[in-house]
């Protein structure tokens, strides 16, 4: 199943390297990633997740991180059967 998961980070370093982390840590895949930049303290990550695990355990993991202000995620698309299953948003 590939799940899009957009998070708004405070532009620091550690940051992305602290939410690759987390996600690999969980055991899921990062098909894609897209990075902008939102304002000089903050920017935009959208990762495109790859995994059979259940979503909601990353979830839950990337909304505890310091330097994530918001995270949404998106439609998941199950290759197999081709629908949308699931639409969330966090903001701290």
């Amino acid at each position: 199943m590939h799940t899009i998961v957009t998070l708004l980070v405070d532009h620091h370093p550690i940051a992305i390297e602290r939410i690759l982390q987390v996600t690999r840590y969980r055991g899921f895949t990062v098909t894609g990633l897209k990075l902008s930049r939102e304002d000089t303290c903050q920017q935009s990550v959208t990762l495109e997740i790859a995994s059979d695990r259940n979503i909601e355990l990353l979830i839950n993991q990337l909304a505890k991180i310091y330097h994530v202000m918001e995270l949404k995620v998106g439609a998941s698309l199950d290759i197999n059967q081709a629908e949308p299953v699931m639409q969330q948003a966090i903001a701290h």
